[in-house]
């Protein structure tokens, strides 16, 4: 019954909960056959026997689910790797960035590489409050909203305009927005 059991364990840990509900089921079907009372027919008279049974289906499904659950943080866990690293790549070449003329297009284009997107836009406030684009030469115009930058610029927060296939992220320094980049 051991052995049956860790073979439902494998079979959980590895190929999901679909073959471990089958395996589950074999493995009780096989046990109740060769090793239960009466031997050679499916039929149980001890009820002890039955809760032996189900242990295998409790275990192929208890097991499947904590293996896809680790399955899945380590899928999470590689995503965020990658995330982090293009973050790092990013703020390498923002930084090393020699003057502050060429630091806005530095950033489109950067962004466009990093994150492998079509078109980055960055906009920054003149004196009197007001956000021009400040597209890098080689990228094509975003189709923007004027009320979403502002409102992006005032509030801070990121948002997603569906209407114009396009994302509006805060540029900050510290606590500060300093631009909005449009994606």
């Amino acid at each position: 019954a051991l052995s049956l059991l860790l073979l439902v364990l494998l079979t959980a840990a590895y190929r999901g909960i679909g073959p471990a509900i089958l395996a589950a089921v074999a493995s009780m079907l096989g046990f109740n056959f060769f090793f239960l009372e009466p031997v050679g027919t499916f039929t149980i008279h001890d009820p002890q026997n039955w809760v032996a049974l189900f242990a295998f289906l409790l275990t192929a499904i208890v097991a499947s689910q904590l293996s896809s659950a680790a399955r899945r943080r380590a899928h999470e866990a590689e995503e965020s790797h990658e995330q982090v690293w293009k973050l790092y790549q990013l703020s390498r070449a923002i930084i090393i960035t020699p003057d502050p003329e060429t630091a806005v297009p530095t950033i489109s284009k950067q962004v466009r590489e990093t994150f492998n997107v079509g078109n980055c836009e960055v906009c920054v406030p003149d004196e009197s409050g007001r956000l021009h684009r400040t597209p890098a030469p080689e990228a094509a115009q975003v189709n923007s909203s004027e009320m979403l930058l502002q409102e992006v610029f005032q509030s801070g927060e990121m948002r997603v305009d569906a209407g114009h296939d396009a994302i509006y992220a805060p540029l900050k320094v510290g606590v500060r927005v300093t631009g909005v980049m449009v994606l």
